[in-house]
């Protein structure tokens, strides 16, 4: 099913006896024989609809609520070393489509002047608040702003490298049949770094 997913093709299965009687699947046949339509979909219509309500307001509350964090951030930031405040680099999000996410600035100025780096616990590119913002996590409440417009949702995969493509696996790929999220999985497991 995975290898199949990208071709322009219906696929049906033969159910068994308990997705028959309990109703739960569309049926349909083929000379005689039951088949089960397979829904590609994540979500219905209405589950998008509400996720993205969802999205829309607790942005606006967080944006709000966090204002007065933000300042301070701002401020921090800027004078913990030359540059910008805010730091925007290009992920891939829903069907491929990139995006600038947005972050508080941990770095000092062209830090990745050769690309994008994996940076380690003492990396030595970290100024030393963004060593802070990092550690609580507050380098990502920017990310409010890119769920408010509608490029990334609450909760989801976390959105990667563009160049990470390429190493994902069929399975991986099917992330991109969602909105990254500004938490996901590996964060409130404990896997993510």
């Amino acid at each position: 099913l995975n290898m199949l997913e990208d071709c322009d093709t219906r696929i049906k299965i033969i159910p068994d006896m308990y997705d028959i009687m309990s109703g739960s699947v569309k049926m349909t046949s083929l000379f005689g024989a039951p088949l089960i339509d397979i829904n590609i979909a994540i979500m219905p219509p209405w589950q998008k609809s509400l996720k993205r309500i969802i999205d829309i307001v607790v942005s606006i509350f967080a944006l709000i609520l966090l204002l007065p964090v933000y300042l301070i951030l701002s401020i921090l930031v800027k004078f913990s070393s030359p540059g910008p405040i805010f730091f925007k680099q290009e992920r891939v999000g829903l069907h491929k489509k990139t995006f600038k996410i947005i972050k508080f600035r941990t770095m000092y100025l062209d830090s990745e002047a050769d690309g994008p780096q994996l940076s380690s616990r003492f990396d030595k590119r970290i100024t030393p608040i963004g060593r802070f913002l990092r550690k609580t996590r507050l380098d990502e409440i920017p990310q409010f702003w890119n769920v408010l417009i509608g490029e990334m949702s609450l909760v989801g995969p976390r959105p990667l490298y563009i160049s990470q493509i390429d190493e994902w696996d069929n399975y991986q790929k099917r992330r991109l049949e969602v909105k990254p999220g500004l938490t996901g999985l590996a964060q409130i497991s404990g896997r993510g770094s």
